[in-house]
């Protein structure tokens, strides 16, 4: 994931939802970035990252800060600032209300990182190694469903009409097909629905 979307010395990585800290320690000890903050709401892993963070002598690069991402977004969490981020790491639950929240204090050029699970049906993916997927802001909108598919799901060639591009209908079966792995095909349905409500008040 931190190769994918580029970390380097000179980035601000912002954790939401940073849980034992790994991805914050594994950005300062092997990609050298600079200012690693997590947030994280629950106790015991907020107690946790502080103990595995301090472990490894990394407190002055790995800032760990116990509260809601909301209160992040919205400038109410004391010793943090979103507008900082050169890279947003996010893996929780996406709506399109936090994604117009975030969108609202992120810095030109921040690379938000998200996992296949999470997804942004208002925005596209500029580059993916699945499971993770990157989009740098301000964020590209897709145009139609076609469009929005062709960025998260990896799939150049059809395979119900070979020497052709998936249509449409298969890359969707594609996307239901992983999330039922999982049982989370209704997941994947309410990303269809939020995908075809953003092209229908684009399009209004």
């Amino acid at each position: 994931m931190l190769t994918l979307v580029g970390a380097k010395e000179k980035d601000v990585f912002y954790d939401l939802g940073c849980g034992w800290a790994q991805n914050l320690i594994v950005a300062a000890t092997e990609f050298g970035v600079r200012k690693c903050v997590g947030i994280e709401r629950v106790k015991q892993r907020y107690l946790k990252a502080l103990e595995r963070v301090e472990k490894r002598s990394l407190s002055n690069q790995v800032k760990i800060i116990r509260g809601d991402i909301e209160d992040l977004v919205e400038g109410k969490l004391r010793g943090a600032s979103i507008d900082e981020a050169t890279i947003v790491l996010y893996a929780l639950g996406t709506s399109s209300e936090f994604l117009e929240s975030l969108s609202r204090k992120l810095r030109r050029g921040c690379r938000l990182v998200y996992y296949y699970n999470t997804l942004f049906p208002e925005i596209k993916a500029d580059a993916s190694d699945y499971p993770f997927y990157v989009s740098v802001f301000p964020f590209k909108k897709p145009v139609s469903e076609l469009d929005w598919l062709t960025s998260i799901v990896q799939k150049s060639t059809s395979s119900l009409v070979p020497g052709t591009k998936p249509a449409v209908g298969e890359l969707w079966e594609e996307l239901f097909h992983d999330y039922d792995s999982l049982g989370w095909r209704r997941e994947a349905r309410k990303y269809q629905q939020r995908l075809r409500k953003s092209l229908s008040l684009m399009n209004a």
